[in-house]
């Protein structure tokens, strides 16, 4: 169950990142995967894309024309 539980604190930092660069600039996948590397270190995008799948499903996360995500519910 270890796969899970590190979804779950992965989709929690991709939520806190939206939030955190939501302000300055179109949050692409690509802002998101910049932003997490500098403060944790993740190198990988396959991660953020997922964590990004299920948080549209989760929290009414939308991608707008332009790729930049945006939260309907902010939490």
């Amino acid at each position: 169950m270890t796969g899970n539980t590190e979804i779950t604190n992965y989709q929690t930092r991709v939520l806190s990142a939206l939030k955190t660069v939501g302000g300055y600039t179109p949050v692409t996948t690509e802002v998101i995967r910049l932003y997490l590397t500098g403060i944790y270190g993740y190198t990988t995008g396959v991660k953020v894309g997922n964590a990004l799948a299920q948080l549209r499903d989760r929290f009414g996360l939308v991608e707008g024309q332009d790729g930049s995500w945006k939260l309907k519910y902010v939490q």
